[in-house]
């Protein structure tokens, strides 16, 4: 009798024991499954490409350059709408077909590549300097950058993908006008990162420069602080689930590549431009780039601008700037 009320006491905790891990068990894969489905969610609002959004629309968000700079950006989408313009395609290293359209000069100096920001075209990032760029006699060629525009692609790298598109057209570029002359490259935002990123790269010989405007450091550091900022999440907890996701269907990782990673090996001259307001692509982003690099470098900090806003708000400094460090790579 004794030993049959033992038992059963046995039984009785030891039931307890496993209903208990069965529950921990079973809230933990509620959880994993939440935080699985709303990575999956974070992941697409982030990476999945969208329709084009048109300058029309841009305009009247609030509290964007857009609003405040509305004259000269429509003057500039003008002249570049107004201009003799080539289309120029080619293939990325992943099979993706990518455009870029091409305003060549009657004698060009050099062959400036630009790339553009994350949901943005290069018609409207470089609206307003494509005129100044092409007055010191350079071809412009603004590309579209994948999963933007024409160019194919279902999912933005954030640079990690997209450094291999620049290096692809860099090569482009050299096979149409040789290595006589010069490629410079500029990109801003998520172009300004593409740049950097690309910038340790094999590129052609004949690429003499690279200009950043408001470029983040990482895929990883641009998408935590938009997490931390916007959602006011932990992102932590949430980003390596969407990094899986992009290594399962956009084919890289968050963590592939950083700028201050790549300013270690580049040899290329750089040019480093950010607003000290920016407050979407933290300046100190900029500034770690610039503190890594150990090629030629040279920085343009523009107080009161936001991001992208540099050459909006302070013109006259931003093209002397331009003018000496593009000049003393071309011997102007």
């Amino acid at each position: 009798m004794k030993n049959l009320y033992s038992c059963n006491i046995s039984l009785l905790y030891g039931g307890d024991i496993v209903n208990t891990i069965f529950i921990i068990l079973g809230f933990l894969l509620f959880v994993i499954i939440i935080l699985a489905v709303a990575s999956y969610l974070a992941f697409r609002t982030a990476i999945v490409r969208r329709p084009d959004v048109p300058f029309e629309v841009l305009e009247t968000m609030p509290d964007t350059a857009w609003c405040r700079f509305r004259a000269e950006i429509r003057e500039g989408i003008s002249w570049v709408e107004s201009m003799p313009k080539t289309t120029l395609t080619t293939l990325s290293y992943d099979g993706l077909k990518l455009y870029g359209t091409l305003i060549e000069n009657e004698n060009p100096k050099a062959t400036l590549l630009m790339f553009h920001g994350y949901r943005s075209s290069g018609i409207n990032d470089f609206s307003c300097a494509a005129k100044f760029y092409y007055s010191l006699g350079f071809n412009l060629l603004i590309v579209d950058q994948r999963a933007h525009g024409r160019s194919e692609g279902k999912y933005i790298g954030f640079g990690a993908t997209e450094r291999f598109d620049c290096r692809t057209w860099a090569d482009l570029i050299y096979e149409r006008y040789g290595k006589d002359l010069p490629i410079l490259i500029t990109g801003i935002s998520m172009g300004g990162a593409t740049v950097l990123m690309a910038s340790s790269l094999k590129l052609p010989e004949n690429v003499v420069a690279i200009i950043s405007d408001s470029a983040f450091t990482s895929p990883a550091d641009i998408l935590s602080h938009v997490i931390r900022k916007n959602y006011h999440i932990n992102p932590s907890v949430i980003m390596p689930f969407m990094n899986i996701w992009s290594k399962i269907l956009a084919k890289y990782s968050f963590y592939d590549v950083s700028t201050e990673d790549t300013m270690k090996e580049t040899k290329i001259p750089i040019l480093f431009i950010h607003g000290l307001s920016d407050d979407f692509v933290p300046c100190e982003m900029s500034k770690r780039s610039l503190d890594a690099c150990r090629a030629e470098k040279t920085s343009v900090f523009v107080e009161n601008a936001g991001h992208g806003e540099s050459y909006l708000v302070d013109k006259k400094r931003c093209e002397e700037a331009l003018k000496g460090f593009i000049g003393e790579r071309l011997g102007l």
